[in-house]
C-alpha cells in the first residue's frame, strides 16, 4: 500500500498557522508595519470594508466547511472508500467544496490581518489545493469513469457554473 502524504487539510493548517506566525513575528520583534498591506490599511472605510469581508469569508467558508464534510460522510464507507459520486449538498454547486472552504477561510485571515504574510499562504494554500483537487479527480475519473466525466462537465471545480440553457 502506498504511503499517503499529508491531506490538502493538513497543509491548510501548516501553511495559515506558519504565516500567522511569521506575521506576528515580524510585527513584534521588527515593525508592526513591516509586513501591512498598505492599500488594505489606506482609511477607516477601506481598513473597515477588509475586516467585513474577512469575517464574512470566514463564516462563508466554516460554514461551507461543515456543510461539506457532513455531506461528504454520505459517499464514505466505513473503512473510508468512496462508494459513489457525490452530488448533493455543496456538492451539487461545485466539486470540492471542502477545499474552496479553506480558500475562504485563509481569505478570511488574510482580509482581516492584511499582511503580506498572509496572502503569501493565501496563495500558497490555493495552489496546493488545487494540486490536491485535480489529482483526487484523475483518481475518481478512474474510478467512477462516465459518471464523474458528466459531473465535470456539469459542475464547476470551485467557482459554481451557471446553468445551461
Amino acid at each position: 500500500m502506498k504511503k499517503r502524504g499529508p491531506h490538502g487539510g493538513e497543509l491548510f493548517g501548516i501553511m495559515l498557522l506558519g504565516s500567522v506566525a511569521i506575521d506576528v513575528a515580524a510585527c513584534v520583534w521588527i515593525s508592526p508595519q513591516l509586513l501591512r498591506v498598505p492599500c488594505l490599511w489606506a482609511n477607516g472605510i477601506v481598513s473597515a470594508l477588509s475586516i467585513a469581508l474577512g469575517l464574512a469569508a470566514l463564516i462563508a467558508g466554516s460554514l461551507l466547511g461543515y456543510a461539506s464534510h457532513e455531506a461528504f460522510k454520505q459517499a464514505v464507507s466505513p473503512r473510508g472508500e468512496v462508494k459513489h459520486v457525490l452530488k448533493t449538498g455543496p456538492y451539487r454547486l461545485v466539486r470540492h467544496p471542502f477545499y474552496l472552504s479553506l480558500i475562504l477561510i485563509a481569505l478570511g485571515f488574510f482580509l482581516l490581518l492584511r499582511s503580506y504574510a498572509l496572502l503569501a499562504g493565501l496563495l500558497a494554500v490555493a495552489v496546493t489545493l488545487m494540486a490536491e483537487a485535480r489529482e483526487e479527480e484523475r483518481v475518481l475519473v478512474e474510478l467512477f469513469r462516465e459518471e464523474y466525466l458528466s459531473y465535470q462537465e456539469h459542475t464547476g471545480m470551485l467557482v459554481p457554473r451557471r446553468p445551461r440553457r
